[in-house]
């Protein structure tokens, strides 16, 4: 698919070319910063606390102000019914919790919603919530959805704003580093925190010479560890391996990575590179400038990377000194120069996720659409509050996992409706999962934020995200395909199945889940490809 128009809105300013111009001139958002509601000072790259008047809060403000600059120099109408709305976020309005339990202002799904009817589409918006690759994944839906004929244009809006309850919890998880990131480098710390928001428009058809080509995309799992990487990088591997077989090596100019300065993602991206056999082209990370902007970075470092390119350079990776990885990895902090077509973007997260794009800044190629997939049910199962318990489930027909114990409400509700499943048929290694949910993870959302005011809790902190489900399915059955989490504002079950056709995989297990304090809902489905 084309990525025709994109916009990008950061502390370093409003516009692409600005920002572009602070990277190369050396300037970093990052700041030492100090809030009341965490334990220590921090450093991020943060937006001035201002709300506009657009929307209903920042977060929803800045989403529409960028993606209503993306899209005045395009041909797309937003309001017409072949255009989808696709916001990807970890976290979305969650500095509201602060203040309120109340769904609708902190749900991410409604947020979704408010920004379509803002622009007065009225198609059911989706949101990608897959941890740390959500910008990466999002683009691959869009593409997906673009591709199969289901809609012609995709508005996809990256975002997350950084508050004490995202900031506590890195904290707790000891994952913050005390001064400004140094991705790949033997001092590195761990990472800083950013916010920022882009926008990607997105189309079947090109509008003119200079526009991006998505060539590939690829979503896998580790099945290792819902919060660390995997040691030998299965994923990364597996999702590097898929989209390499659309890409020229040769015209690789970078691969722009997750970089975020921990001790284990940079080692992981390391692994990777070396077994893809990518170790002589650039890698770069933009994390020294931005910090991690989470649900917003895939965008916001593809839209940077694609303009660089555009100009004949490389950004370097800055604060970067000495190599600190087991591979030898190309790592640079000056610019460089390049003629090269292509890239790569490569991200991984929480739930074991990783996710990888191929894009090549020549739009002259042939494409090829494809039709979705006509699928059979093998097994079907549902579970509410009104007739079922889980955690009596587990005793009675499972009771020889431990780690179930530790799950919350949602990831229990998901696991015990997979183990049903799974007695009914086996999972094959490359079943794909992916989830369904209205409020995602807000019930230990609550909780974690109760446990703020006496000592942040880690554990709680890591369940906090609604991908991370599908990461516990993964390492249960030991699953290496897709994994993939989405909110919707409602339970559309066209949007649904649009989603999961278009990911063209052979075996999926998927479903609605929903749990809240008083109820619980679970429909899943595992189904195959005719």
């Amino acid at each position: 698919m084309y990525i025709i128009a994109s916009h990008i809105i950061t502390p370093l300013g409003d516009g692409t070319a600005t920002n572009y111009q602070a990277i190369v001139s050396g300037k970093t958002a990052l700041q030492l910063h100090q809030s009341e509601g965490v334990a220590e000072p921090f450093y991020a790259s943060l937006f001035e606390q201002t709300t506009s008047a657009i929307g209903r809060n920042r977060f929803e403000s800045l989403c529409i102000q960028c993606a209503a600059k993306a899209l005045q120099n395009t041909p797309i109408n937003p309001a017409n019914n072949r255009t989808v709305f696709i916001l990807s976020t970890t976290k979305g309005n969650i500095e509201a919790l602060a203040n309120t339990h109340d769904i609708n202002e902190i749900s991410p799904a409604h947020s979704a919603e408010r920004i379509a009817k803002h622009f007065n589409n009225h198609n059911t918006p989706i949101v990608v919530s897959n941890a740390c690759t959500s910008g990466v994944c999002a683009q691959i839906v869009a593409m997906r959805l673009l591709r199969n004929g289901i809609y012609d244009h995709a508005v996809v809006i990256g975002a997350d704003m950084q508050s004490d309850f995202i900031i506590s919890g890195f904290q707790c998880l000891k994952a913050l580093s005390d001064q400004r990131c140094q991705p790949y480098d033997a001092n590195r710390k761990g990472l800083n925190l950013g916010e920022a928001v882009a926008c990607i428009v997105m189309s079947n058809q090109p509008t003119a010479d200079n526009n991006t080509h998505i060539l590939a995309g690829s979503i896998a799992n580790d099945a290792n560890h819902i919060s660390g990487p995997s040691r030998t990088a299965e994923g990364s591997l597996q999702v590097l391996s898929d989209i390499l077989q659309s890409i020229d090596k040769n015209q690789i100019a970078v691969v722009n990575a997750h970089g975020t300065s921990t001790i284990y993602n940079d080692e992981m991206e390391s692994i990777a590179m070396q077994r893809s056999g990518l170790t002589d082209i650039t890698i770069n990370s933009l994390k020294s400038i931005y910090g991690h902007t989470m649900g917003a970075a895939g965008l916001l470092e593809t839209i940077l990377t694609d303009y660089a390119l555009r100009q004949g350079i490389v950004f370097p990776t800055y604060k970067f000194n000495t190599l600190g990885v087991s591979n030898p990895i190309k790592v640079s902090n000056q610019i460089s120069y390049t003629d090269k077509r292509h890239f790569i973007k490569l991200l991984s997260g929480f739930g074991g996720v990783n996710a990888a794009i191929a894009c090549s800044i020549d739009a002259k190629l042939e494409q090829n659409k494809t039709e979705t997939p006509k699928y059979k049910t093998i097994v079907q199962i549902s579970l509410n509050s009104d007739n079922d318990n889980p955690d009596e489930i587990y005793k009675t027909q499972i009771g020889n996992y431990p780690k179930f114990l530790k799950m919350d409400k949602m990831c229990k509700l998901g696991f015990i409706a997979a183990e049903l499943i799974c007695r009914e048929h086996q999972l094959e290694s490359d079943c794909a999962v992916i989830i369904f949910s209205r409020s995602g993870s807000l019930l230990n959302d609550i909780h974690y934020q109760q446990s703020m005011s006496d000592y942040p809790s880690p554990a709680l902190f890591v369940y906090t995200l609604p991908n991370i489900v599908t990461g516990e399915i993964a390492i249960r059955h030991q699953l290496h395909a897709e994994t993939s989490a989405y909110l919707l504002p409602y339970k559309d079950n066209n949007t649904i199945e649009n989603i999961v056709y278009s990911s063209n995989h052979k075996q999926i297990l998927y479903g609605w889940l929903e749990a809240t304090e008083n109820m619980f809902e679970a429909e899943m489905k595992l189904i195959k490809k005719l």
